[in-house]
């Protein structure tokens, strides 16, 4: 009875293995159609559109204001963090100039100091300092007024005398 049970599992063992040894060999792929089949298999496009671009600063991002119209108020700039207040929060603490040029240090109402120099942005209508004086500077700021004009208003941030001390 134990012969009979060996003989069977040797059969059913050898006689698997060859009948699977004996099966049509499939054909040998080479990489390109390895490579084809794989491509085929993987269909995922990407959509960039509604996303960020990761390699991009997060500084850079732009800011066009528009008026009702739609017309462009102001030209692409990069957005900083001067540009989140109105020009009149703004408070000119100091101004020194020097041989690499002129430049003014402003305090935000967040509590942060910045340096300025001719051509940065100030405020929330992209207004631009075209002017550092010994005791102010001058921003141009564009609006729009009631004829849907784009108009240019200069306002002046003046350095305020230190206060006494006792």
């Amino acid at each position: 009875m134990c012969k009979r049970i060996l003989i069977f599992l040797f059969l059913m063992t050898f006689g698997i293995s060859a009948a699977v040894a004996v099966a049509a060999p499939e054909k040998e792929m080479t990489s390109l159609e390895r490579l084809d089949k794989a491509l085929a298999a993987d269909k995922y496009v990407y959509n960039p559109a509604g996303t960020r671009d990761p390699f991009r600063s997060v500084l850079e991002e732009r800011l066009i204001r528009r008026d009702k119209s739609g017309r462009e108020l102001a030209s692409k700039v990069p957005f900083t963090p001067l540009q989140k207040f109105d020009v009149l929060a703004l408070k000119l603490t100091a101004v020194f100039w020097g041989e690499m040029g002129s430049y003014a240090i402003v305090d935000a109402p967040d509590g942060k100091g910045y340096t300025i120099k001719l051509g940065t942005f100030l405020g929330k209508n992209s207004g631009v300092v075209t002017a550092i004086l010994q005791d102010m500077i001058v921003v141009d700021e564009q609006y729009i007024d009631i004829d849907d004009a784009v108009r240019v208003r200069k306002v002046t941030l003046k350095l305020k005398p230190e206060e006494k001390i006792e």
